[in-house]
């Protein structure tokens, strides 16, 4: 549960954060896990000798934990209070649960001064053709399951950004924009010079609206290894901006408020059809989406899909007596 003043400040900035959404034993399990899927690439948490063999010094893993799959320890991280905090801004039953994935591990790195971005600024969802009331992308979490302190390699958020992208994907209407042309066109229409570093402890969540830009950020630790993961949910229904509700969700009151004071020429009054219509990006957006390093997280996780299907049809069906 966030109080009013954090519900506030999403709205305004773009972000609040859930503290102690979850143990930080929990998270140590949860490390110690991705810790085995990690040395698979020899490198191990014993040997730091070894964390240079990290390209560019992280590594995306694409993929998720599901409770349904594997239970505790990944059951433990959805706690009531975290799954409250996300009925507020997203409204409760709006949202479709997801797991813990999309992994990006940071580690320390050395003759780095100063801390600054060393990722891409972006908003979430390249493969989608966003609309303003696009459902897929409803919100993004950033869970973190080590101790990140500053300059410790946490995600660099652009606080307001998220009412720039409201304002381009309410002006573009129908047509909408493809996800990498979105956060190239807002990151030339915004401020980027004093980023705010999403650190915390072990446990605690940061929720971000679905058009904040953020970026990944150098881990000047010096010894921690920084393990974040950031699965996006998404909505059951797209946002409600036409007509305007009685009841605008947080998520739903950027936009709505960016609305209110949008000059002419305005929008489509009709709603549009829901977003994520055009799987297939235009060769540019492709283009883009390869510089930002999306595409090798995109091969990765249909991997990870072909081959979670491919075990859960070898599984022998169970007697009916044993279904439940």
């Amino acid at each position: 549960m966030v109080s009013q003043g954090e519900i506030d400040a999403f709205v305004e900035l773009g972000y609040c954060a859930v503290r102690e959404a979850f143990s930080p034993e929990v998270a140590r399990r949860c490390r110690r896990a991705v810790w085995k899927h990690i040395e698979q690439q020899g490198i191990t948490e014993e040997d730091p000798s070894t964390w240079s063999r990290a390209p560019k010094g992280r590594l995306g893993l694409a993929e998720i934990f599901r409770d349904s799959d594997l239970g505790a320890p990944w059951s433990e991280c959805w706690s009531p209070r975290l799954r409250e905090a996300i009925d507020q801004v997203c409204g409760a039953g709006k949202w479709e649960p997801n797991g813990c994935g999309w992994w990006v591990v940071t580690f320390p790195e050395d003759n780095a001064e100063p801390w600054g971005v060393r990722g891409n600024w972006h908003v979430d969802g390249h493969g989608y053709r966003h609309l303003a009331q696009s459902r897929e992308v409803g919100l993004v979490l950033l869970m973190l399951f080590s101790d990140v302190g500053p300059n410790g390699g946490g995600t660099a958020l652009a606080p307001n950004s998220h009412r720039v992208v409201a304002e381009k994907l309410l002006r573009a209407g129908a047509d909408g924009l493809a996800g990498p042309a979105l956060s190239a066109a807002t990151r030339a229409a915004v401020d980027l010079d004093n980023p705010v570093e999403a650190r915390g402890r072990a446990g605690d969540v940061f929720l971000l609206h679905p058009f904040l830009l953020h970026a990944r950020s150098k881990n000047l630790s010096g010894h921690v290894v920084r393990f974040l993961c950031h699965p996006v949910l998404a909505l059951r229904e797209p946002l409600r901006l036409f007509p305007r509700p009685a009841d605008p969700t947080p998520v739903e009151r950027v936009a709505l408020d960016v609305l209110d004071h949008l000059p002419p020429p305005h929008v489509l009054p009709s709603p549009p059809p829901p977003g994520g219509d055009s799987p297939r990006l235009p060769p540019r957006d492709n283009t883009i989406a390869a510089v930002m390093g999306f595409d090798a997280f995109a091969r990765q996780r249909s991997g990870n899909l072909r081959a979670r299907k491919k075990r859960k049809s070898r599984r022998p069906s169970r007697p009916s007596s044993e279904k439940r």
